[in-house]
């Protein structure tokens, strides 16, 4: 049975991580741990008051003992290990595979890592490693949005095994993904068949290119709908580099930059979702587009691109009636995203320290869209 969540219990603990974040508390784990990690494990249904939870597990590697920082246990063995990291640290593939490590030592299938921000779930029978085993990353802040893969560490989907039913599902979901963007040639194709029968002799050009547009809307339309986030790793060139190729789509961009500004991406992200209402957003190729309807040029009002050092967002701006404090916004005129009211100015954000200034720019550019 699938787990019923309270959607209101999800909003305040989203509120948590938002008031968390404008603290002095922000680079300590214990801090993290107590304010927002012990919540987020009751949130999956896991009861401190018994000894289900149990705190600092110590596990023999070697001559050495380790202590992982939770043990989630079912049928009195523990079923998923959960190591906590402060919420200004990054999870990076070093602290992936050292979790996992530890439950391929203990024969403890499912892990996760989290700073209280995000949370990355693992089925180590998968692999040794962050790329084989990762089953989704989550973003904490948008709950919401990730019903089906927080269900995978909850109580209730361990202990009555529905957990690898929800894994393989969304594994299925992923390799129908791949499958449609392998077959984008084929799409294209049967497209341009189609409209050519339709149009009879028409410009063979034009046919070409909107089946192509066709195929891509195709294939962004599928990964949205599917509610599956994408977690394999993007291809390296021989020095370890993600391809040109791959750095056209958002998500393998996220690999590509650097990892501080992907998390300064994501926040930003999920900040606009959470104080914006009524919008649109999704993936538009190497972008994170946002509309204040249905997306066309003239309700565009943010788009989201990552840079190497630090993410450029696209707004609506105009000087007469909008503040920018902080400076963040250059002051070239775009004419690229945007039509209507408005000029089109990008801002640097580079630090968590901006992100809020940037909110209100972006809100003041959702007022500017028709």
């Amino acid at each position: 049975m699938p787990v019923n969540f309270n959607i209101d219990s999800l909003n305040v603990y989203s509120a948590q991580i938002d008031n968390f974040s404008k603290t002095q508390l922000v680079n300590s784990e214990i801090n993290t741990r107590r304010k927002l990690i012990d919540p987020l494990l009751e949130l999956l249904g896991w009861d401190f008051s018994r000894t289900e939870v149990i705190l600092e597990y110590p596990i023999k590697i070697g001559s050495r003992t380790i202590n992982v920082d939770f043990a989630l246990s079912t049928n009195g063995k523990p079923s998923v290990f959960i190591e906590a990291k402060s919420f200004n640290t990054s999870l990076t593939e070093d602290y992936s595979d050292q979790i996992i490590s530890y439950c391929r030592v203990e024969g403890v299938r499912w892990a996760g890592l989290t700073n209280g921000r995000q949370l990355k779930i693992f089925d180590t029978r998968r692999g040794r490693r962050e790329k084989d085993s990762l089953i989704c990353e989550i973003d904490l802040k948008s709950l919401s949005y990730y019903l089906t893969e927080f269900s995978i560490l909850h109580r209730d989907s361990i202990s009555s095994n529905e957990t690898e039913s929800i894994v393989n599902k969304l594994m299925n979901r992923k390799k129908a993904i791949l499958k449609v963007r392998e077959s984008k040639n084929e799409l294209i194709s049967s497209y341009s068949t189609i409209l050519s029968k339709l149009l009879g002799d028409y410009e063979d050009t034009l046919i070409e290119n909107i089946s192509n547009q066709l195929a891509s809307r195709t294939i962004e339309l599928f990964e949205n709908q599917s509610g599956f986030i994408r977690v394999e790793p993007p291809k390296l060139d021989k020095k370890g580099a993600v391809t040109g190729k791959e750095k056209k789509d958002w998500n393998d961009r996220l690999y590509w930059t650097k990892p501080e500004i992907k998390d300064i991406a994501l926040d930003l992200k999920s900040k606009i979702i959470a104080e914006i209402r009524n919008i649109e957003h999704q993936i538009s190729g190497r972008d994170y587009i946002f509309s204040k309807g249905k997306r066309n040029p003239r309700s565009l009002f943010a788009v989201l691109m990552l840079r190497k050092k630090w993410v450029a967002v696209r707004i609506r701006y105009d000087p007469a009636i909008t503040r920018d404090l902080l400076n963040l916004v250059g002051n070239k005129s775009y004419h690229w995203f945007f039509k209507g009211n408005g000029q089109e100015r990008e801002m640097k954000i580079k630090s968590v320290a901006e992100i809020e200034e940037a909110i209100k720019l972006i809100k003041k550019s959702y007022e500017l869209a028709e």
